[in-house]
């Protein structure tokens, strides 16, 4: 199964912890490609970071 990707929104955010720019990335990239190959279609996301 192949996730289309382009549309897929994921959202990575936190309010105590600075993400910076790779982690964010990282994290949109891992989302996607474990939902692709488990799920399929993804219709959103959300992962928050805490201390």
């Amino acid at each position: 199964m192949k996730l289309d990707r382009t549309n897929t929104p994921v959202t990575v955010q936190s309010s105590t912890v600075e993400l910076g720019e790779a982690l964010p990335a990282y994290v949109r990239t891992g989302v996607q490609r474990v939902a692709g190959k488990y799920f399929g279609q993804l219709s959103g996301a959300a992962v928050y970071f805490s201390r």
